[in-house]
């Protein structure tokens, strides 16, 4: 585990030095994005809380993001985590930032956790507000379970989580 967290902090030092500074990545001179579009790549690691227990979680996000001209940012994103007690989670949905602090938002989407030795797969509802200061973004997420897969496992219950990712903005989409 410990070399497995020491890569982790290698990777993202790596990606927090590509990172393009604000002014390169399209911030306006007022400080505001408007009208552009951006790819962003990512890592995610962070833990959960679920089923009794807390699990580390590991893995890779991609986002697409458009900032309207009325500042508001919308757009979508997917997420792939390996959680340390042997299971998947695969993410996917909407995301929202609001007008006034672009760096606050919102995801809301489908998760769907793998099955592991204790539980069925199981889909949820994704709920995850975030703060994001450049590349560095922390969420706090919480899985509300919908369905669980048909086995004689019980299916997941509530969890929360917290994430944090290091992406690298890319601009796709300016005017």
């Amino acid at each position: 585990m410990r070399r497995v967290h020491t890569g982790a902090v290698g990777v993202g030092g790596l990606l927090g030095l590509l990172c393009a500074p604000p002014a390169q990545a399209g911030l306006l001179s007022d400080g505001v994005l408007r009208d552009e579009t951006y790819f962003n790549p990512g890592i995610l690691f962070g833990f959960a809380r679920r089923d009794g227990q807390t699990v580390g979680a590991f893995g890779v996000e991609l986002s697409v993001h458009h900032f309207l001209p009325n500042r508001l940012g919308v757009g979508g994103f997917v997420q792939a985590q390996w959680m340390s007690r042997g299971s998947g989670r695969f993410c996917g949905g909407v995301q929202f930032t609001a007008p006034e602090f672009q760096s606050m938002g919102l995801e809301l989407g489908g998760t769907y956790d793998t099955r592991d030795a204790r539980f069925a797969g199981t889909t949820s509802l994704h709920l995850a507000p975030f703060l994001t200061v450049g590349a560095v973004g922390l969420g706090l997420r919480f899985g509300i379970p919908l369905h669980a897969a048909a086995s004689p496992l019980p299916g997941r219950g509530f969890e929360w989580g917290l994430n944090m990712a290091i992406k690298i903005p890319n601009a796709i989409g300016q005017k």
